[in-house]
C-alpha cells in the first residue's frame, strides 16, 4: 500500500475514533495542537494502545510516513472540533456543556458519519448479536435527527445542535 493510501487510512481511523468517542462520552473538545510526547515512540504496546484501530497502518509505514502521520495527529483535533461543530478545547472554559451539530456532520461528512456510527455501536452494543447491531444501525442511518435527540439526552455534558423535539 502506498504512502497516500496508509496515511488516508491512518487519518480516517483517527477521525472516526475520535469523533466515536465524543458522541459516546462527550466532552472534553479535542486540543488544536499537542506535542506528540517522545516516550510513546519508545513502546510499541502504548503506541497501539493509544492509536487503536489506526495504529494498523500506522505500523505499516516507513519511519518517515510514521513522523508524517505524527505531525497530523499533533493537529487533528481542530480538524476534528470543526467536522462536529464544536470549540477547541483552548477556548473551552473546562466545566460548561459543549455544543456539537451531529446532523451538519452527517451532511457534510456521510461516509465518515457511517463509519462513525459502525464504530459507536460496536463498542457501546458489542454485547449483542451482530443482527441486533445491525438493527440499530439501519435505524441511526434512516434517521439522524432521532440519533441526534438521544445523544442529547444521554449526555447533559454535550449541546447537540439542530435537536428535533420528540
Amino acid at each position: 500500500m502506498s504512502n497516500s493510501n496508509l496515511l488516508s487510512e491512518f487519518k480516517t481511523k483517527v477521525i472516526v475514533d475520535k469523533i466515536a468517542h465524543i458522541f459516546l462520552v462527550g466532552p472534553p473538545p479535542h486540543s488544536r495542537s499537542w506535542g506528540f510526547p517522545a516516550i510513546l515512540l519508545m513502546n510499541e504496546q502504548i503506541m497501539a494502545s493509544i492509536l487503536k484501530d489506526s495504529y494498523e497502518p500506522y505500523s505499516k509505514m516507513n519511519n518517515q510516513e510514521k513522523k508524517e502521520a505524527r505531525d497530523w495527529y499533533e493537529t487533528c483535533g481542530a480538524i476534528v472540533n470543526k467536522m462536529i461543530g464544536m470549540i477547541d478545547w483552548e477556548d473551552w472554559d473546562g466545566h460548561s456543556a459543549v455544543e456539537c451539530d451531529v446532523l451538519s456532520f452527517e451532511i457534510d461528512h456521510p461516509h465518515l458519519y457511517q463509519l462513525v456510527v459502525d464504530d459507536m455501536i460496536k463498542k457501546a452494543f458489542s454485547s449483542q448479536s451482530e443482527e441486533e447491531r445491525e438493527v440499530v444501525k439501519s435505524t441511526v442511518f434512516s434517521d439522524p435527527p432521532t440519533f441526534a435527540y438521544y445523544l442529547s439526552q444521554n449526555l447533559p455534558t454535550l449541546i447537540v445542535k439542530h435537536v428535533p423535539t420528540n
